[in-house]
């Protein structure tokens, strides 16, 4: 597998994370930040690989150009434009939403047929803590509790289209542009490792 390939592998592994991982804002935010840092690397890593390759020099400068101006691929360059914010100036700042899954969610007080829907209080880490209420003009506790569905969803700030999207989006069109170098190119192997010299007896 050719070092840029890794580097594809390795940036779908920390866009996995992100997901897998959305209801805790320390694993969302460290996540984030691995994956912006290997989603660059990916040309870095495609412009040494094919440095002697005739012809491609210019083709990446047309490439850069086209991430930079194409509508097409607003994702990568928020992605590009994220990772130089938080390796140069500071950490990446999401928003965390809460949405629910299902309108069946609630808490029953005793003795009535009223249902109380629970109230939602976000901590800090961007976990989410449910907080029952009780009934206060009857001074009894809360009864029955039915399973509260909900869903965390983190946004870069200042945009409307959901975090995971945007780096989905940008990593499958970093993925197109891999896909395209080497059909135009060939794919390249890796240089062999370097072996170290015998000891002499």
């Amino acid at each position: 597998m050719s070092y840029v390939q890794r580097k594809l592998r390795e940036a779908h592994y920390f866009c996995d994370e992100i997901y897998e991982n959305r209801t805790s804002r320390l694993h969302v935010e460290y996540n984030l930040s691995a994956f912006l840092s290997a989603s660059r690397s990916v040309l870095y890593v495609l412009s040494a690989e094919y440095a002697k390759a005739p012809g491609f020099k210019k083709w990446l400068e047309d490439k850069q150009r086209v991430i930079e101006l194409d509508p097409k691929f607003a994702e990568l360059k928020r992605l590009f434009d994220e990772r130089a914010t938080n390796t140069h100036t500071k950490p990446v700042n999401t928003k965390a939403a809460i949405k629910f899954v299902s309108k069946v969610v609630s808490v029953e007080r005793p003795g009535t047929s009223l249902w109380v829907p629970p109230l939602l209080r976000a901590r800090a880490d961007g976990t989410v803590e449910v907080v029952h209420l009780s009934d206060s003009s009857s001074g009894e506790e809360s009864g029955k509790t039915k399973t509260v569905n909900y869903e965390v969803t983190w946004k870069f700030e200042g945009d409307t289209e959901e975090l995971i999207i945007v780096c989905t989006k940008g990593l499958l069109q970093l993925d197109n542009i891999v896909s395209e170098c080497e059909r135009k190119f060939g794919k390249q192997s890796p240089p062999p490792s370097p072996t170290l010299p015998k000891k002499e007896k």
